[in-house]
């Protein structure tokens, strides 16, 4: 009886140990792939960088780099300079557009608070370099010779001197002469009812082509960063931009040099 139960374990440890040879030789099956494996990014590092500009996700880019490659690109000429133009233009989504438009506003916004900056630091740069010398000059007498165009214009006849500037692409003296003037306003940040009504009276006529620039002098000495918010004040409600206060120096923002009875207070030169 002893010996049948010996057998009978036997079998059973021999029929486990082939049991689990088996299981070892078989190779394990493959992992199953899901439905949601995440696709790895078309976009070089560049293209992420410049997303990151123009505050747009991966997805957005993407989408933008298939609009280049579409009929949109001919029909809007640089549409690589602007991809939330691209975006807008394509988009079938009202919401979105409105979106792409909020973040094109505070781009431009955030750019012409940099200009209107740096404005401001051109013009301490040039008061340390040429202290007291004009930064324009036209129909004034007393700084006219300070004028490029007087500066270059060889000393000879009015007709020689008409071909040398305009070889050199500068106003004629006789041109020069007959420029519009610049309008110099100048005002006072705070305690000044009507200073900003005369600065957007102004700004109205040099924008109707009456005056060919705009200077505003602030008096009282306010600092570079109170000029800096009042200047974002008029982004907002009257439009000035980086356009006016480039290097052409359409509009200038000073603090005044002299004294003036008043303010505000407007004067031509």
């Amino acid at each position: 009886m002893s010996a049948f139960r010996l057998n009978v374990s036997a079998i059973a440890l021999l029929v486990s140990v082939g049991v689990f040879a088996n299981q070892s030789n078989e190779s394990p099956s493959p992992t199953k792939k899901t439905d949601t494996a995440v696709t790895e990014s078309s976009l070089t590092k560049a293209d992420i960088v410049h997303a990151k500009q123009w505050k747009l996700t991966e997805k957005e880019y993407e989408r933008y780099k298939q609009i280049l490659k579409s009929p949109r690109a001919y029909f809007t000429p640089n549409l690589e300079k602007n991809p939330l133009l691209a975006l807008a233009l394509e988009s079938e989504s009202e919401i979105d557009k409105q979106r792409y438009a909020d973040k094109w506003v505070q781009i431009q916004f955030e750019n012409n608070i940099k200009v209107i900056t740096w404005q401001l630091e051109v013009n301490e740069a040039w008061e340390r370099a040429f202290p007291g010398v004009p930064r324009f000059a036209y129909k004034n007498p007393e700084t006219s010779h300070y004028a490029v165009a007087n500066m270059n214009a060889p000393v000879a006849k009015s007709n020689m001197s008409d071909i040398f500037s305009a070889a050199n692409n500068q106003p004629s003296l006789d041109e020069l002469l007959q420029a519009k003037p610049r309008a110099q306003l100048y005002l006072a940040i705070g305690n000044c009812d009507g200073c900003v009504e005369a600065y957007q009276r102004q700004y109205e006529l040099l924008k109707s082509g009456k005056y060919s620039g705009l200077d505003i002098h602030f008096v009282a000495e306010p600092t570079k960063e109170q000029i800096i918010e009042w200047a974002k004040a008029r982004v907002v409600d009257s439009g000035l931009n980086a356009a006016d206060v480039n290097q052409s120096r359409v509009v200038t923002l000073n603090t005044a040099k002299k004294e003036v009875r008043k303010v505000p207070f407007v004067e031509f030169d």
